[in-house]
Parts: structure tokens; C-alpha cells; sequence
């Protein structure tokens, strides 16, 4: 999220982030994904915050749904990835 927000509204990062901080989100402590996106990284060599994402879904059994086509492209074969195009035609059927 940090990343996210210090790109698109670099003025409200630092604030937005101690806000975050008091809603006590709980926190995993865990790390099979971040090993496993560190694998993914080096494999489909792509960076780290894209990999981790599906690294996350093939480690607890979610589906990555992302508008990233040239990361699905690489990673397709790996299972538990979904475009954002091919949801939204699933959802209209």
C-alpha cells in the first residue's frame, strides 16, 4: 500500500500510513510466500512485488486477479492467475 500511495499521492503517503498502523490489521507471520515470491522473481524474472502477489495466492489457495498482461503472460503456467479481461467476460455470462 505504501508503495502504491507514495506514487499516486505522494502528499498524503506518510499520514496514510500511520492511519493503517492504528487499524491493527493483523499480520502473518510467515514466510512461505515471500521465499516462494523470491523464487517466482528469479524463475519469471520479474520484480518481486508482482511475484509476491501470486506467490501469496499459490500459497493459501487464492486467485490472483491482475491487470498486469505482460506478468500473466509469464506466469500462466503456474496456475491460481486470472486476467482482469477474462473475469469480467466470466461475470457478464
Amino acid at each position: 500500500m505504501a508503495a502504491v500511495l507514495t506514487r499516486l499521492r505522494p502528499e498524503v503517503a506518510e499520514e496514510s500510513i500511520e492511519l493503517f498502523d492504528l487499524m491493527e490489521f493483523p499480520v502473518v507471520k510467515d514466510v512461505g510466500p515471500l521465499k516462494r515470491a523470491c523464487r517466482l522473481a528469479k524463475e519469471l524474472n520479474h520484480h518481486l512485488f508482482d511475484t509476491f502477489y501470486h506467490a501469496v495466492a499459490l500459497e493459501y489457495d487464492y486467485i490472483l486477479l491482475t491487470a498486469d498482461y505482460h506478468y500473466a503472460r509469464k506466469a500462466r503456467r503456474l496456475g491460481k492467475l486470472l486476467r482482469l479481461k477474462d473475469w469480467s467476460r466470466r461475470s457478464e455470462a
